[in-house]
């Protein structure tokens, strides 16, 4: 296993929930992999969107996204708390994306 994927089917949308790869798997096409698998199954569902949240400091991901066809709908500001590496710095903002299927 080199990551995961969890996706919610929803009446008419579907949601990634999280995506993650193991380190050492990083870099090797892994999250693309698993994010063009997560489209099949909610392309498989008729979904109509695929949505998701990422922190906006999560630059890899946010990359991930947008190769993936995945655009910008909005910002959630001082959604998610602070990370313990960075408990100084506050609640980051979640970036709000979708793609249309």
């Amino acid at each position: 296993m080199q990551g995961y994927a969890i996706v919610t089917r929803l009446p008419f949308e579907a949601e990634l929930q999280a995506i993650g790869v193991l380190p050492e798997c990083r870099r090797s096409g892994a999250g693309l992999a698993l994010m063009e698998a997560v489209l099949a199954k909610a392309k498989g569902w008729s979904s109509e969107r695929l949505l998701l949240e990422v922190r906006v400091g999560n630059l890899s991901a946010i990359r991930l996204y947008k190769r993936s066809g995945f655009g910008e709908d909005g910002v959630r500001k001082g959604y998610y708390p602070p990370l313990p590496s960075q408990a100084a710095a506050g609640r980051e903002d979640a970036l709000l994306m979708s793609q249309v299927l």
